[in-house]
């Protein structure tokens, strides 16, 4: 994977398409509990969009880069750190480039926001997870969360809850949908098409810009295979930021948490 255009062009909307505040309230005490029970003091946090966890993680006091394949992300993500008053290394790196990148290990390294189904092989995928385990310590953590595509899969859902925001006149509406592939090309690793579409309306006029890409639907004992075969151990999933157990059935996203070997 080179690189995603979608998310260049929608860089300057992201963070308008995200609500951060009850976003970050939600998900802080899982991170808070996993990080002091494993000691960790550095993270990398890759595909790191924005950069609002990285800020949300330097706040606590932690050593954290973070790592984007878009290069509109990262001065995004970077003009984020500077407004929070935090110092983090930010550099654009594709998931494979991670340990030229970051020569020195981190005790945590985090994958979130769904950024993992956009590596679409199960060779590709490999590589990415053994290039999370070359950038940790022996011991360091890794944090991945996805959708929960098993259930997405199941229920033929195709469309995701609409997100709506203001910005000074500017009314956003963002509607997230997939397009599946025809049954008769179905194979297990074939993508599915991941469309975003933005409405904005201005002097009571509505402009519509649509982009997409593809997604691997990663599901979690796939998942969970590829990182026993990448090295990491003791791997849970959960289907929540409040560490419920996970159920392809019901779970609202999925999130898997590994240990790097000694």
């Amino acid at each position: 994977m080179s690189s995603v255009p979608l998310y260049d062009r929608f860089s300057q909307n992201y963070d308008l398409f995200i609500t951060w505040d009850s976003r970050l309230e939600d998900e802080a005490p899982f991170f808070e509990d996993l990080f002091a029970a494993n000691n960790v003091r550095s993270v990398l946090d890759v595909g790191c969009g924005t950069g609002m966890h990285p800020v949300m993680f330097a706040k606590w006091g932690l050593k954290v880069c973070g790592a984007d394949l878009s290069e509109p992300m990262i001065a995004k993500a970077k003009a984020n750190a500077k407004k929070a008053g935090v110092k983090i290394r930010f550099v654009r790196s594709g998931f494979e480039e991670l340990p030229t990148a970051f020569p020195t290990p981190f005790d945590a390294v985090t994958c979130l926001g769904n950024s993992l189904p956009h590596v679409l092989t199960d060779k590709e995928l490999l590589a990415t997870l053994e290039a999370f385990h070359a950038v940790l310590r022996p011991e360091g953590m890794l944090v991945i969360h996805n959708l929960n595509y098993d259930r997405l899969e199941a229920r033929k859902q195709r469309f995701l809850n609409p997100k709506h925001a203001h910005r000074g006149e500017r009314d956003f509406l963002f509607l997230r949908f997939f397009d599946f592939p025809e049954r008769s090309k179905t194979t297990k690793s074939q993508p599915w098409t991941f469309n975003v579409v933005t409405l904005m309306q201005e002097d009571k006029q509505w402009r519509l810009h649509m982009e997409a890409t593809e997604h691997r639907p990663l599901k979690q004992k796939e998942l969970e295979t590829l990182m026993g075969k990448a090295g990491f151990e003791g791997i849970q999933a959960y289907g929540d930021y409040q560490q419920e157990p996970f159920n392809a059935t019901d779970s609202s996203l999925l999130l898997m948490v590994g240990k790097k070997k000694k």
